[in-house]
């Protein structure tokens, strides 16, 4: 019995038995769902669920160009957004139940030390938006435009 485990520790060592693991899920969840400004289209992920929400781009190191996640709450209210744990810097757009943006937190940095700074509208929001950090500046989007979502059916 010693010989046989130890044919199996060296097979194991040398390769020939290969000890493997799943292969990690990709967790980078694809965009389907479309946000627009006057033509001008973003693809988001839905956060939606309170977990989704808590969770949202957390220790995420890259968010391709054009592409964001929408939060989407329950009830209207004053919302409240902290970086922590965030690694990219982000635009927050807040908009109304109307998809009428309320407020914006332009280039808004990653949180480095605690504690981290609390982001929120003067203003109800039933959404809020976050893309990658100039995106607002960059097509113009500003207080009082509409947004257009285009969600993906299941």
């Amino acid at each position: 019995m010693k010989k046989l485990i130890a044919l199996f520790i060296l097979a194991l060592l040398s390769g020939v038995i290969g000890w493997r693991t799943a292969p990690a899920a990709d967790t980078s969840p694809v965009a389907e769902n479309r946000v627009c400004f006057q033509g001008r289209c973003f693809l988001v992920e839905v956060a939606e669920t309170v977990t989704e929400r808590m969770r949202g781009l957390q220790y995420r190191e890259h968010l391709e160009p054009e592409r964001g996640m929408l939060f989407v709450f329950e009830n209207p209210g004053r919302h409240r957004f902290w970086m922590k744990n965030t690694l990219i810097p982000l635009d927050m757009i807040w908009l109304d139940p109307q998809g009428v943006v309320v407020h914006i937190e332009a280039r808004v940095p990653p949180c480095r030390t605690d504690p981290c700074p609390i982001y929120f509208s003067p203003k109800k929001a039933l959404y809020v938006l976050e893309l990658n950090a100039g995106q607002a500046e960059k097509f113009s989007l500003g207080i009082g435009d509409k947004m257009d979502v285009r969600l993906e059916e299941d």
